[in-house]
């Protein structure tokens, strides 16, 4: 069954390399994710490999002049002491670094392509690394799937969930956005949870941390994602009455998961620091950052009215 479910979720991983390859004009040289929301999200790594200013930004309107990034520089705000500072969180340049520095190196070994963090070795890597964490997402939700029902009911949850719900969409068309990174870093913490419920080791614990700290780091509010752990052994093991008392009784097994995610999330409060030189930016402040001051409105349109459809989407 391994065999066939890994021949399964490959046939799939291969039909949306192609087909997002196809969307993205990646043989005519043409790609071009990094814009509007992205690159905020993706700006540290050039401002940190390559231009080596966390701090102001200065290279950010040459970025704008000399590609289809956005209108205007929204992706990066001004703070009181003359700083600027992207407004979204490090998890997201975290998660593609390594592709990235694939992708510095090589253009950095040859003079075609310009070392801006924007030409095509870039934008390619950023692609190649965003369907890397698909392939990974749908792997682990495969295997976390396979625990509990057939190999025939998997494939057709996957094929529904690949090319039935909006998944596709930020695979394929709006493949740099954090949707599929997030469902992948999603597929990979609810398997090892399961893991780790099945049986409590130091590795297990370790890598649910670096997870946890990644997916808060990418977008803050997914902490809510936590009660996910805390009430997994819910009809599993044990009534809702118990969770409180299981908790208290193996609190300590918490402590490794903690260590090692708010280690990574340090990451983010020292730039902070570094970056505003008296303090932190807190969540609300980014907020109020990116509603432009005007949080009541920010709500209004995107919780209560039509916008959202019929459920609120990510």
């Amino acid at each position: 069954m391994q065999t066939k479910a890994k021949s399964f979720s490959s046939f799939i991983f291969i039909l949306l390399i192609a087909i997002t390859f196809f969307a993205q004009q990646v043989f005519q040289k043409k790609t071009n994710i990094i814009t509007w929301d992205v690159y905020g999200y993706y700006v540290l790594l050039p401002a940190t490999f390559i231009y080596h200013d966390v701090q102001h930004f200065n290279f950010a309107e040459k970025n704008i002049q000399q590609h289809e990034i956005s209108n205007n520089l929204y992706q990066i705000q001004q703070l009181k002491n003359g700083n600027r500072i992207p407004i979204y969180t490090i998890g997201f340049a975290i998660a593609h670094l390594p592709f990235f520095i694939i992708a510095d190196i090589f253009t950095q070994s040859q003079n075609y392509f310009a070392r801006d963090g924007l030409s095509f070795p870039y934008q390619l890597a950023l692609l190649i690394s965003c369907l890397f964490y698909c392939f990974i997402g749908l792997f682990y939700l495969q295997k976390f799937l396979l625990k509990y029902f057939s190999f025939h009911a998997v494939c057709i949850a996957l094929l529904c969930i690949v090319f039935g719900t909006n998944y596709f969409n930020y695979v394929v068309f709006d493949a740099a956005m954090p949707h599929a990174l997030l469902f992948a870093l999603y597929g990979i913490l609810i398997f090892k949870i399961a893991q780790w419920f099945d049986k409590q080791t130091l590795k297990t614990g370790f890598i649910i941390g670096i997870l946890y700290a990644l997916v808060f780091l990418i977008r803050p509010t997914e902490l809510v994602s936590l009660m996910f752990f805390i009430f997994y052994p819910i009809g599993k093991t044990m009534p809702f009455k118990k969770i409180i008392s299981f908790w208290k009784q193996n609190f300590r097994l918490l402590i490794p998961i903690f260590l090692m995610g708010f280690s990574i999330i340090f990451l983010q409060i020292f730039y902070w620091h570094f970056v505003t030189r008296n303090g932190f930016i807190t969540l609300t402040k980014l907020v109020d950052i990116f509603s432009n001051g005007n949080i009541h409105t920010l709500s209004k349109a995107f919780l209560v009215t039509e916008k959202v459809g019929c459920y609120i989407h990510q």
